[in-house]
């Protein structure tokens, strides 16, 4: 097929070699632009580990492949497992744009659609540079995180909160025990998802005992970082 296409005058030519580079020009600079955002700030000097967006998408995007495969193979196997990774790698793109805000302050009725819009404009801003063909499946895959009723959408939004218990637990055992926070945000909608995961039921499963323990333990506390009040349904922040 090499020799399939004519020669193309060197300014088409110049412009089809562009057209091309701007593809990878506007994946790097996503990629960059969330390379230079930094997760969990709010828990200033309380972290072990540093974790860019860029990170956090990345865990995510390999993170959905073990709970896919968990699914599949001991729970169900009829969904779009296509969507749910796609919508992995893409859903924190809006954060290059707007940054990493606080949990409570993401959950403020006051501010949380101005900023969930703001990030909207970033992600149509970065898809506006790849190819038209494309725009749509690549929208309504970040679109997916606000799905609150089909399996994937609830898929997707157990797949964030185990990220996070992921992220809390391995700080937790390192002593900052102020991640214990996450807990208090995270296990019960995770528990409710083990009745309809089989990949919910086999990861988070075993560790349900031991921080039902330490939530009885850090009962009454006062909280520091996250917000006391209850989320009015399934959100997509930590």
């Amino acid at each position: 097929m090499i020799g399939f296409y004519s020669p193309l005058p060197k300014e088409v030519a110049m412009e089809t070699l562009g057209s091309f580079a701007a593809i990878e020009a506007a994946i790097h600079d996503m990629a960059t632009a969330l390379h230079d955002v930094s997760r969990w700030k709010h828990y200033k000097g309380k972290t072990s580990q540093s974790e860019t967006v860029l990170a956090h998408s990345w865990k995510g995007a390999i993170l959905a492949q073990v709970m896919i495969g968990l699914e599949q193979g001991f729970g169900r196997q009829d969904f779009d497992a296509y969507r749910i990774l796609a919508a992995a790698t893409v859903h924190d793109i809006g954060e290059g744009a707007v940054g990493d805000v606080r949990y409570e302050i993401k959950l403020d009725p006051r501010i949380r659609d101005v900023l969930e819009e703001y990030e909207r404009d970033g992600f149509a801003r970065f898809v506006s540079r790849l190819p038209p063909a494309v725009h749509g499946k690549i929208l309504k895959s970040y679109a997916l995180q606000d799905d609150r009723t089909s399996f994937e959408g609830k898929f997707f939004n157990a797949l964030e909160r185990l990220g996070y218990m992921f992220w809390a637990v391995r700080e937790f055992l390192d002593g900052n025990t102020i991640y214990r926070e996450v807990f208090q945000n995270q296990h019960k909608h995770l528990v409710a998802y083990m009745d309809e995961f089989a990949c919910v039921q086999f990861l988070y499963g075993p560790l349900v005992p031991e921080i039902e323990r330490i939530l009885a333990e850090s009962a009454g506390m006062e909280r520091t970082v996250a917000a006391p009040g209850e989320e009015a349904d399934p959100v997509r922040h930590s």
